[in-house]
């Protein structure tokens, strides 16, 4: 309800001539229906004919899914479960509905996550124990393929696009401030209303974005103030989340993107300066207030400095990464099997003097390591080398053509350049953390996104 509202304002203040087609709009939203055979034209009073469609109900319900998925996931998975049965019906329906979601031969992103399953499949079937794999797989198409292509399909006029983003920042600053109220009655990391990583994911999407947005030279100035303003925000909220790989993820692209708004707008510096006195006051806001965020940064500053990582997370994570490693190394074409690392681990692979080389002793739990907390190796160990080169030619390909639009473009180039950061945050926390299989919500709502910036794009320019 709140997004719908959210909506209602939005249209009403940017397109007062379209008040007839709001009223009808939220109608049709509210009620779930099939939009009429007879529209009103937006131009004046003239009717026209045309073919009943779910588009604008699929697009209210994935507005929803990015407000609600915040407080909840079964929520967030219920709104897109809507919106993917609506869009199969009206595929089905439809004949020239099937054509919008493009030919498959034509359509490289999906032909490439296609392979991509199809090696994990492959994997799984040659060395299967339980189900346990095929679940994993199942939740890599669901929460990848259908959210790309609502996002691209569904979202693709730039009115839109921008409600879509507007609806965004508003839940982000509403997630950040309950964030900030976390950190301030306990002494913890903050998970937010769902879970910590989960929150972390969203943020990794947010931030990169609304910096595109608050470095937007075309905007108006308080568009840019307000991607500012909730930029900071979503970076302090990050900072208190405590996830470190996504701190540092977060740190890079958004330098990159700083760097290139300045190189390319040299006319609009007191943006720049806006946005990092914003952050600025944000982070000793944060730090003045979050022991723990204060803690985990001179810890990582200590261990950049000293290049001492025994009895620290890090030490940990070499540990970890040492045994992937070999495991990938024992099978390298295929692996030992989505779904499989665990057991395999527990079986041959859990060293205790590799955790005391790199930990320097052995710790609680050492054993019950259920991935390595570095996707690529978890990849190379489960679906070997053929497995990580599908899933890198899925994510670099999207990249490339994000790069090529950037550099190629000579026009507006916001959305690749959201579409690059996001995108590129996504590969750099794949080093630290399980954002593959373990991430869901974080890779559903940047699909959605990619989608959403990817448009008419595919193409070079």
């Amino acid at each position: 309800m709140l997004g719908l509202i959210v909506i209602l304002m939005i249209e009403y203040l940017h397109y007062p001539g379209e008040y007839e087609v709001l009223q009808g709009l939220i109608s049709n939203v509210l009620e779930l229906k099939m939009v009429s055979k007879v529209q009103v034209d937006c131009v004046g009073d003239d009717r026209v004919k045309s073919d009943w469609s779910f588009e604008r109900p699929i697009f209210a319900l994935l507005l929803c899914y990015v407000v609600f998925s915040i407080f909840s996931i079964a929520w967030g998975n219920f709104f897109i479960d809507a919106a993917i049965i609506l869009a199969l019906i009206e595929s089905v329906s439809k004949r020239s509905a099937l054509t919008a979601w493009g030919n498959i031969k034509e359509e490289k992103v999906a032909a490439l996550m296609l392979l991509y399953l199809g090696i994990l499949s492959l994997s799984y079937f040659m060395n299967s124990r339980d189900f346990s794999g095929g679940a994993m797989i199942w939740n890599v198409f669901y929460y990848m393929m259908p959210s790309y292509f609502l996002g691209k399909i569904y979202i693709h006029s730039e009115k839109r696009k921008w409600t879509f983003l507007l609806v965004l920042a508003i839940t982000a600053s509403i997630s950040a401030c309950y964030s900030f109220w976390q950190a301030i009655t306990t002494v913890s990391r903050v998970p937010g209303f769902i879970d910590l990583l989960e929150l972390a994911g969203f943020l990794c999407v947010v931030s990169p974005a609304m910096l595109v947005v608050s470095l937007h030279k075309p905007s108006k100035w308080f568009v840019r103030v307000l991607g500012s303003a909730i930029f900071a925000m979503s970076m302090g909220s990050l900072i208190l989340n405590g996830t470190r790989g996504a701190w540092v993820a977060v740190f890079i692209i958004c330098a990159l993107v700083f760097l290139y708004n300045i190189l390319t707008q040299k006319n609009y510096r007191w943006v720049h300066l806006l946005a990092l006195v914003l952050v600025g006051t944000v982070l000793t806001f944060v730090l003045s207030y979050s022991p723990m965020a204060k803690s985990r940064i001179e810890n990582m500053l200590r261990i950049v400095v000293s290049m001492q990582y025994q009895e620290t997370s890090l030490g940990a994570r070499l540990a970890m990464w040492k045994s992937a490693w070999d495991m990938f190394c024992d099978s390298p074409l295929l692996g030992v099997g989505i779904g499989n690392y665990y057991s395999q681990y527990i079986e041959n692979y859990a060293n205790a003097d590799v955790v005391i080389k790199y930990y320097g002793k052995i710790y609680d739990q050492w054993r019950e390591q259920r991935h390595p907390h570095n996707s690529y190796l978890l990849l190379m160990a489960e679906a070997g080398i053929v497995g990580l080169l599908c899933y890198l030619s899925l994510l670099l390909f999207v990249l490339r053509q994000y790069l090529l639009r950037i550099f190629w473009q000579k026009e507006d180039v916001f959305w690749p350049l959201l579409g690059a950061s996001i995108l590129g945050v996504y590969l750099l926390m794949s080093l630290t953390e399980n954002v593959i299989f373990g991430m869901k919500q974080y890779n559903q709502l940047l699909w959605l996104v990619i989608g959403v910036a990817w448009g008419k794009g595919g193409q070079r320019p």
